[in-house]
This record gives C-alpha cells, structure tokens and sequence, in this order.
C-alpha cells in the first residue's frame, strides 16, 4: 500500500490488518477534492484487482460510521478480470 493511501485511511479512522492491507498492495490515491459544494470528500484510488466484499463491506461502514466527513470513494479496477472465491 503507498504511503499516501496508508495515511489517508489512518486520517479517516479506516484501519485493515495486514492480510487485508493485501488487497490494497499496489493501490494508489489517484485524486482527492472536495465537492463544488464543499461538503463531500472525493477520493478516486487505483487497484489491481476487484476487492472481495468483506473489504468493500468494510470499508463502506468504516466511512459511515468512523468519519467527520461524508467521502465517497471511487475505486479503479486494473484488472477487469474476477475470481468468484471474492464475492
């Protein structure tokens, strides 16, 4: 995981033990902005490969519950392909 990404999910409370950080080992943060409005946290990263669901799950209740911010995430998947063992 980059250090940029490692210290993002720190800031936002969002915390993955390492067999989990493995998922995200050549992931990247390729924007971050506010909303026109000011009001939302756009966040756009970069992954090799889809996530399993017990990750995304996670990830989505860590923002709704662990955040002060209201942050959407946008995830761009390299590799289109998927094993069925993650969902």
């Amino acid at each position: 995981m980059h250090d940029n990404l490692k210290a993002f999910f720190e800031k936002m409370n969002i915390f993955f033990n390492e067999e989990e950080e493995n998922y995200f080992e050549d992931a990247k943060i390729l924007n971050a902005s506010f909303s026109k409005s000011g009001n939302m946290l756009r966040v756009f990263i970069e992954v090799k490969d889809f996530l399993p669901t017990n990750i995304l799950h996670k990830l989505e209740m860590s923002l709704r519950t662990n955040t002060h911010i209201p942050t959407k995430i946008n995830l761009e998947v390299l590799n289109q392909n998927y094993d069925n063992d993650l969902i």
